[in-house]
């Protein structure tokens, strides 16, 4: 009672999805939506399946140094990115940035 979670099973489903075509962040993040869409209506939910499969394609795409943290940040903040432009809610975005800005577990 009194909570709006948006629990996301879709993302363990969709997250394939950043492999064939990884070397187009719009056609992955196309398939992301498409099938996350069938169960889960929640934008956030959506806008997570798209940031998760597009940093999945960005890893695959070789174009980031790991070695180096101002790359990997790069990497994650463009996947996130791609889902946050998927959000026109205020709550949904202050919902998505709360996740997706995390950087250490205290957090």
């Amino acid at each position: 009672e009194g909570t709006d979670n948006a629990a996301n099973g879709a993302v363990m489903r969709t997250s394939v999805l950043g492999v064939p075509h990884f070397h187009s962040l719009d056609t992955v993040c196309d398939n992301a939506l498409r099938i996350c869409k069938t169960t889960h209506y929640d934008p956030r939910c959506q806008a997570s399946c798209a940031s998760v499969c597009c940093a999945i394609a960005l890893i695959l795409q070789g174009k980031h140094d790991f070695s180096d943290g101002d790359q990997t940040e790069l990497l994650l903040t463009e996947a996130a990115q791609r889902g946050r432009d998927l959000l026109s809610d205020e709550k949904h975005l202050a919902d998505f940035d709360r996740y997706t800005l995390v950087h250490d577990f205290a957090e």
